[in-house]
């Protein structure tokens, strides 16, 4: 009986350089975003828990959405809180569960941000507004399909 050879195969030039290309591309956006954030004192991770706070979270939620250990969310939770931008409160359903919930001058700040970043040139600001879209679609497919740890899919994507 003949043995199937499970060896991975090459992967084509194109292939090779689409993940080199995409690699590029989110080193430039992440770039642009944290020069963004850092207009307002902010690092990235900070900045993008502000914007995931528009809804009351748990530290368990954010940890998630960030991708981080909940270790790491406690931090970003006290500087925010330090600042006034955030405060913990109980949940209703579960008081032992603390809620992030952002403050006026919080809510504010994450405004601000959000028109700061849109204004702020990106990478993809290159292109036309349906290679925009096309692009768009393309990333969504490629993401919905590669299985990846802890990663929900394109619509978590799309939220960070």
């Amino acid at each position: 009986m003949a043995t199937r050879d499970r060896s991975p195969k090459p992967r084509s030039s194109t292939s090779a350089d689409i993940g080199r290309l995409l690699v590029a591309a989110g080193e430039m956006s992440k770039a642009a975003f944290a020069a963004a954030v850092a207009d307002h004192d902010l690092t990235p991770q900070t900045a993008r828990a502000l914007f995931m706070l528009g809804e009351p979270a748990s530290m368990r939620d954010l940890a998630e959405h960030l991708r981080c250990d909940a270790s790491n969310v406690t931090g970003i939770a006290d500087r925010l809180e330090t600042a006034g931008w955030l405060e913990r409160v109980p949940s209703a359903e579960d008081r032992r569960v603390k809620l992030l919930t952002l403050t006026d001058s919080g809510r504010e700040l994450r405004e601000e941000l959000g028109r700061h970043v849109t204004a702020t040139p990106y990478p993809a600001d290159a292109l036309t507004a349906s290679e925009r879209s096309e692009l768009a679609r393309l990333l969504t497919k490629l993401i919905d399909a590669t299985p990846c740890p802890g990663h929900r899919g394109s619509r978590d994507a799309a939220a960070t």
